[in-house]
């Protein structure tokens, strides 16, 4: 059976077009888990998301321990409180905007000490009290009295159940930032390339096109450097010819989306460069660290350190405590 043939000149493109709407710009953050909602409510934004965003992209999870350190290093140990519990107490407030602590209560019903709990698997119930669903277990989540559990959350301005962490609105570049770096190994697996055209003319039979087709294949990944003999009878220097597709634009963008999308993350987490150890893009550099780490400690930790003290009213003990922050000379 022949099959027609036609000489005529061909174009055509892909349409690779993908309209987001508003709503489906932030439906991956919003709910948290579907079981025993009858029990409690869900969290309001996806502590799942939340916790994976934690390792899409470097600058935001540094962001975050960074600002956890800061604060954990002025944070004064006492009776009710240890360093320990404080830095996995303020690490879960800053990833999730809520953080639970249980009370120790003494033999009088007094706290004598407060122990953190992790806000990943904490629940507020739908009548009074709290429910700890412990993973694979969500049958028979443990259940706390109200009195036995102290919740501090950030401010939402649409629910006041469980708290708003601070850096939604950069998940998107985090995302992105995580997308582009899966493209990167992609790339370097694929042989350093996003794809080409390979034009062989000449006299070649079925066994050396499949020995071409076999070595190709080995230059992806630690292959990339090897080189490759190729004979051809009768051949010419037209008789091979490399097209790449979009070579240089795809190394581009690669480093734009990963320039951009780390700004967007900085801007929302609002730490200097200067002391996260990015490098600085000019001559002149990022200026004094002493002085950026002054401002940021007045503009973003001496915030959340106010908040924390005025919690210790809540909880009718002085838990929280800090030391003078000192920048090092």
């Amino acid at each position: 059976m022949t099959q027609a043939v036609t000489n005529e000149n061909q174009v055509f493109t892909f349409d690779t077009q993908q309209k987001i709407s508003d709503r489906e710009f932030y439906d991956f953050l919003i709910g948290g888990d579907h079981y025993h909602h009858d029990l409690y409510f869900p969290p309001r934004y996806s502590y799942e998301q939340l916790n994976l965003a934690m390792y899409s992209a470097s600058l935001h999870e540094s962001s975050l321990n960074f600002k956890a350190g800061i604060i954990t290093s002025i944070f004064k140990e006492n009776e009710y409180l240890s360093v320990i519990d404080f830095n996995r107490f303020i690490t879960d407030y800053l990833i999730y905007g809520s953080a639970f602590l249980l009370r120790i209560p003494s033999k009088l019903g007094n706290t004598l000490a407060l122990q953190h709990l992790m806000t990943y698997y904490m629940r507020v119930a739908r009548k009074e009290g709290y429910y700890f669903v412990r993973p694979n277990e969500y049958d028979n989540p443990k259940y706390f009295e109200k009195k036995d559990i102290a919740l501090f959350a950030s401010y939402d301005s649409i629910q006041n159940i469980y708290g708003r962490p601070s850096y939604l609105s950069a998940i998107r570049s985090t995302t992105l930032n995580r997308e582009a770096t899966y493209f990167r190994i992609k790339y370097y697996k694929n042989g350093s390339h996003a794809g080409f055209i390979l034009s062989i003319n000449g006299k070649i039979d079925q066994g050396l096109m499949k020995n071409i087709r076999e070595n190709l294949q080995k230059t992806k990944g630690d292959g990339n450097f090897r080189n490759l003999v190729l004979n051809i009878p009768e051949g010419n220097d037209k008789s091979v010819q490399l097209i790449p597709i979009s070579e240089v634009a795809a190394k581009d963008e690669f480093f734009n989306i990963k320039r951009i999308t780390d700004e967007d993350i900085n801007t929302a987490h609002r730490v200097p460069p200067v002391l996260m150890g990015i490098t600085p893009k000019n001559a002149g550099g990022f200026g004094d660290p002493g002085k950026h780490a002054a401002v940021f400690y007045q503009n973003e930790i001496l915030p959340l350190q106010r908040l924390l003290e005025s919690f210790n009213r809540e909880l009718g003990i002085s838990a929280f405590q800090f030391n003078k922050y000192e920048i090092p000379a």
